[in-house]
């Protein structure tokens, strides 16, 4: 039996153990240490590909895949399959899937008779890295993605990377996109490996299986030592959120157009053009990134233009926004990004405006030296 990679997450209060292997599917029950019934939330897509594998489940709830499904009425309908099978505390569910079932399975074990365990056993990679660990919950209302949230830490976590070869090679680089923000906050090494390697999909890296458990693994580490400096948060976490302020804005912009991981990539390319135009950084970083960002296959521009009005307006319901002042997580070397409130509207109109389609800008683009 193949020995999974072991990484403790500690919490206040707390912790839980976070496994990455392959082949790990079947051992849910063993490496979570679940005794009581278990629950398995999933999707329609991902029970399609992965539930067989799982072992026996007191219950399996199938939701449809998409994000509108990320909402309290979904975790609504989870309750009730719950309560008509009058499981009780306990239970523990299981979320089986992307980030979305990630939500809303914490969401629903959170609340459901006022909270059991939940165990994320994630089978994208934006999930591995990145909302399976940290507690985070959150939920979309009409007024903006993850408004409606709360804490809920899981009972383990638990990576199984083979699932990662059943991605399309579009899913799969997007969640590299990911990988590049843990990578340009952990510093160089991890940088460098990423622009030493092919990343056109989990089949085809040029890594060997394990060579993906590394990787997976290390960008976990970038998150849970943020995430353990500042477990609520309120300070240095928001790091975390490097290129994310802007992929928020372009994906209310581009209304479906765009999924996540590709607006992350352009949220990068963005956020780094901003960081040179306020100073903060060599503009030799910038067309760093933008190199990055294209070498694990994603698009440094987006699908076609955005109206400014639009992302202004998805700017006003960011969380990190203080006042008047918004503010962006940018960079001042790899490994190296700061929090800045800014108020220089034209350097963020320059930075949104690079990353718009060619053909919809003003003025040539002209690569600085």
């Amino acid at each position: 039996m193949n020995q999974p990679e072991h990484i403790p997450i500690t919490y206040p209060g707390g912790s839980y153990d976070y496994w990455v292997g392959h082949d790990l599917l079947p051992r849910i029950r063993e490496l979570a240490a679940i005794n009581g019934p278990m629950v398995i939330v999933t999707d329609d897509t991902t029970a399609a590909l992965h539930l067989g594998r799982c072992g026996d489940a007191d219950l399996v709830v199938v939701l449809p895949s998409g994000r509108r499904e990320k909402t309290l009425a979904t975790v609504e309908k989870v309750h009730r399959k719950l309560l008509d099978a009058h499981f009780d505390r306990s239970t523990t569910l299981v979320s089986l899937g992307d980030s979305i079932i990630g939500d809303v399975t914490a969401f629903a074990a959170a609340t459901y008779l006022r909270g059991v365990d939940v165990v994320h056993v994630p089978t994208e990679l934006i999930a591995m890295i990145d909302t399976s660990v940290g507690g985070k919950v959150g939920l979309d209302v009409p007024h903006g993605r993850n408004l409606i949230g709360l804490f809920k830490q899981p009972r383990a976590v638990i990576a199984d990377v083979t699932t990662l070869q059943s991605l399309s090679p579009t899913a799969f680089t997007a969640g590299m996109s990911e990988v590049v923000k843990h990578a340009l906050i952990e510093g160089e090494d991890m940088t460098r490996r990423i622009e030493s390697s092919a990343w056109d999909s989990a089949a085809t890296t040029g890594e060997s299986i394990e060579g993906l458990e590394d990787l997976v693994a290390r960008a976990v580490r970038v998150k849970v030592d943020v995430v353990a400096e500042d477990p609520f948060d309120e300070d240095r976490r928001q790091v975390l959120n490097l290129g994310h302020t802007f992929a928020y804005a372009f994906e209310s912009a581009m209304l479906g157009d765009i999924t996540h991981g590709e607006a992350v990539g352009v949220g990068l390319v963005a956020a780094s053009k901003l960081s040179a135009n306020l100073g903060v950084c060599d503009i030799g970083l910038h067309h760093r990134v933008t190199d990055l960002v294209r070498h694990v296959g994603q698009q440094t521009t987006l699908p076609r233009p955005a109206a400014t009005d639009v992302i202004d307006g998805a700017f006003a319901h960011d969380k990190k926004r203080r006042g008047q002042q918004q503010r962006f997580v940018l960079l001042e070397r790899v490994g190296s990004p700061i929090v800045l409130g800014v108020d220089d509207r034209a350097a963020v109109l320059d930075a949104i405006e690079v990353v718009q389609p060619i053909g919809s800008r003003p003025h040539p683009q002209r690569r600085e030296s």
